[in-house]
C-alpha cells in the first residue's frame, strides 16, 4: 500500500472511530478531509452524509 492509500484509510478510519462514538461533527471533518485525498470515493461521501443526517442537516447530508 502506497503512502496516499495509506493516509485515506488512516483518515476514513478516523472518520468511522468519530462516528462510532456519536461525535458527528469530528467524523463530518475528517471525512471532508478524506474526500480530499479521495474524491471518488462514494463510501466517504455516504458516511459524511450520515453523519449530517445525525445532527439533522438534512440539506448538508444530501448534497455532496
Amino acid at each position: 500500500m502506497n503512502n496516499k492509500q495509506q493516509n485515506i484509510n488512516e483518515s476514513q478510519n478516523r472518520g468511522n472511530s468519530y462516528y462510532e462514538n456519536h461525535q458527528y461533527k469530528l467524523a463530518i471533518a475528517e471525512y471532508s478531509q478524506t474526500i480530499k485525498l479521495d474524491p471518488d470515493n462514494a463510501d466517504v461521501y455516504r458516511d459524511r452524509g450520515n453523519a449530517y443526517y445525525n445532527l439533522k442537516q438534512y440539506d448538508s447530508a444530501i448534497a455532496y
